[in-house]
């Protein structure tokens, strides 16, 4: 849509705080053009503005008018960009007010397993290389739900959970996520494989373990390309929730055989009753992969924003995995109204870590309270996560998540760690939930990580 900014400059980009979430500002003479888009699954925006009527364009060039509310509206973004169009004497910005603090639990790093009705089984490397240990259902509750930082940074693979090769044309299959205790769950967030070129998931119900059965809270029917369904209902008392499997689409191109009909996922999220009004949110970064030899270390940055009109005095505090540390533990941070800040801990990786994924999760907190938290990857990587939302910060991404990867010789922040036998470097991708990773590989380091 040239036709949407033709002639207007860009003015500059207002932080928000979801996984690959923009908002930018262009300008000219005649008006101001604000564009809102997603890595590529949906999200609710409120928009405020001082202006009486707004022009929304979406990609195909259709238009509609909106009249704002008390000076505010909303609007569902994607990864198609979304025009909003004002006289050039009015402001627009994203609203940050309605943010709630409401952490995601289903993380490896908060003691949370999972478990499927098939696994995939090991397979050898490519070229000869060393096959590395199969991640197995966890790697769907990493943190990352791109799999960028974690599955693709640790074996190449874009999903965290692949059923058995013996399963092809099989159901029901379920994947389920065990919590460490009970949680009034009110919302799940399922991660499919990427549109129609790999395999969504057809029909499916979401369920949790209430009263000794399983009781299904929301439920698909005839997905095709979707990738990305945030499932909200009802809270329901539950340390069990899963995706029961009904059919699963073809891949865009149903004779290619290298691609079965298989159940798959890239990740589910569990979401428990939001916990108050967030206070401010960690800003997301790109993603990035990072290799650390064992006994490493890396810098890992997270940048908290306010988002009161009131100054703010709170704690940046880190939840690390076993044989993962961090120097300082916690830092404090006085954030004046609408400013940022960075806070900077140098994690290392003990020599004895096992080949994985390890997620640092970071959240802010106002005393005991959590305010915002995110997550960080990384292979043989360090993935980190920030996972504390300041208790007052937003929805889900008022995490940050570091996560580190392992691998034998990564929103809140995550991080994923993985190290382990020597072996194959793997390519270097980047990291876009705002989290940080490094790989870990025994033997020798990748080279000096980069901050």
């Amino acid at each position: 849509m040239n036709e949407c900014l033709r002639d207007a400059a860009f003015v500059r980009e207002l932080p928000l705080p979801g996984n690959g979430h923009h908002f930018q500002l262009y300008r000219d003479k005649t008006r101001t053009v604000a564009v809102a888009f997603t890595g590529n699954e949906p999200d609710g925006l409120e928009v405020l503005t001082d202006a009486t009527e707004v022009v929304l364009t979406d990609l195909m060039g259709n238009r509609r008018k909106v009249r704002p509310k008390d000076g505010r509206f909303r609007v569902t973004i994607s990864g198609d960009p979304t025009y909003m169009q004002v006289g050039p004497d009015h402001a627009i910005a994203p609203g940050y007010d309605s943010l709630l603090v409401q952490p995601n639990l289903a993380v490896t790093t908060l003691d949370a397993t999972a478990a499927a009705s098939s696994v995939e089984k090991p397979k050898p490397a490519n070229g000869g290389a060393r096959a590395l240990p199969p991640l197995g259902p966890k790697a769907a509750i990493s943190g990352d739900a791109t799999c960028y930082t974690s599955a693709q940074a640790y074996n190449g693979r874009n999903r965290g959970w692949d059923e058995d090769d013996g399963g092809k044309d099989k159901w029901p299959d379920w994947f389920e996520v065990k919590l460490p205790r009970p949680a009034a769950v009110s919302r799940v967030r399922v991660y499919h494989d990427y549109g129609a070129w790999e395999r969504t998931l057809r029909d499916y119900d979401v369920q949790a373990f209430v009263g000794g059965q399983w009781k299904t809270v929301d439920q698909v029917r005839g997905n095709y390309y979707r990738d990305v369904y945030d499932h909200r209902f009802a809270p329901v008392t539950t340390d069990r929730v899963r995706v029961l499997i009904h059919m699963v689409n073809s891949c865009l191109f149903e004779s290619m055989e290298w691609i079965p009909k298989l159940s798959t996922l890239r990740a589910v999220e569990v979401y428990a009753q939001p916990t108050g009004k967030a206070k401010a949110f960690f800003v997301r970064e790109v993603l990035r992969k990072r290799v650390v030899a064992p006994g490493g270390r890396i810098t890992l940055r997270f940048r908290v924003r306010n988002i009161t009109k009131a100054k703010l005095t709170g704690t940046v505090r880190l939840r690390l995995p076993d044989l993962v540390t961090a120097q300082p533990a916690a830092q404090k941070v006085t954030l004046e109204p609408d400013a940022e800040t960075e806070c900077t801990f140098m994690v290392a990786v003990d020599p004895k870590a096992a080949v994985g994924l390890y997620t640092v999760l970071a959240g802010l907190y106002e005393g005991d309270k959590m305010i915002w938290r995110r997550l960080r990857d990384a292979r043989p990587v360090l993935q980190e996560r920030a996972q504390g939302r300041a208790e007052a910060l937003s929805r889900r991404d008022h995490k940050t998540q570091h996560r580190v990867d392992h691998r034998p010789g990564p929103r809140a922040r995550a991080a994923s760690l993985r190290g382990g036998p020597s072996g194959r470097e793997p390519a270097t991708p980047g990291d876009s939930t705002g989290s940080r990773l490094f790989a870990y590989r025994r033997g020798r380091a990748s080279g000096p990580p980069s901050p």
